[in-house]
């Protein structure tokens, strides 16, 4: 008898079929350990989750509201601000410490570095270094003069300092300029403050500003105080200089 021939593949083929199998299960392998870690990453629900759905709405409430009233705040000190404004412009009149007064001509964003480029009628009536004022916002200080124009660098230049008084606190806070009117605070965590706590200079004792938000996490011993003008830079129209001591 003749014997019976066995069928052998060339090994070129054998060797791309196992390749070719072994693609495919990996593909289908990592294509199964994704959903599995996909399913598993958005079973784990997050801290809100977790919390009862009265607490979560409580918490809501509260934000809201500190909100509206943090807004409700700034809007009534603004449309003060703007109307004594309006006041003085028509009335001719200032602070009863001030060498003089101007007419706000370009303010930020129109103007770089956080300066107000103001209008003199006299220019002997302001110096370099002169403190600005917004009735009883205290604004920056005179950096240069010219014989019509004074230029104004405000309080809130990104990188100034300045020694603060927050709401009736007693102890020092540094403030440090974010620029547009704002700045920020960092204070002790237990310190008590609250949004539109008002931010006195310590050094005219003027208003710098009124706190906006104070934030902090479990892990800090401290909380930042955000800190704002509460009329924007560029709707202030009249100003008025006092003599540096």
């Amino acid at each position: 008898m003749r014997a019976r021939r066995r069928f052998k593949l060339p090994p070129p083929v054998v060797l791309a079929g196992v390749a070719f199998c072994m693609i495919a299960l990996g593909i289908l392998f990592r294509s199964d350990i994704g959903s599995v870690a996909g399913w598993f990453m958005g079973a784990i629900p997050n801290a809100d989750a977790l919390m009862p759905r009265s607490a979560l709405v409580e918490r809501i409430d509260t934000l809201e509201t500190e909100l509206l009233r943090t807004r409700y705040q700034t809007v009534l000190y603004e449309a003060a601000l703007v109307e004594n404004s309006r006041l003085q412009r028509d009335l001719g009149l200032r602070r009863m410490d001030a060498t003089g007064s101007a007419r706000v001509i370009a303010a930020p964003p129109r103007t770089h570095y956080d300066t107000l480029l103001v209008s003199l009628s006299d220019a002997r009536d302001v110096m370099i270094g002169d403190t600005v004022f917004a009735d009883t916002l205290a604004l920056g200080t005179v950096t240069e003069v010219r014989d019509s124009t004074a230029l104004v660098q405000l309080f809130s230049s990104p990188g100034s300092e300045r020694d603060v008084r927050i709401g009736e606190e007693q102890g020092i806070i540094l403030a440090r300029g974010t620029g547009g009117g704002s700045f920020t605070a960092r204070v002790p965590r237990d310190l008590v403050l609250e949004a539109g706590a008002i931010v006195r200079d310590m050094r005219t004792d003027a208003v710098l500003g009124v706190v906006t938000l104070v934030a902090s996490r479990d892990t800090d011993a401290e909380a930042v105080a955000y800190i704002a003008l509460p009329i924007a830079p560029n709707a202030i129209r009249i100003v008025s200089f006092v003599r540096a001591p």
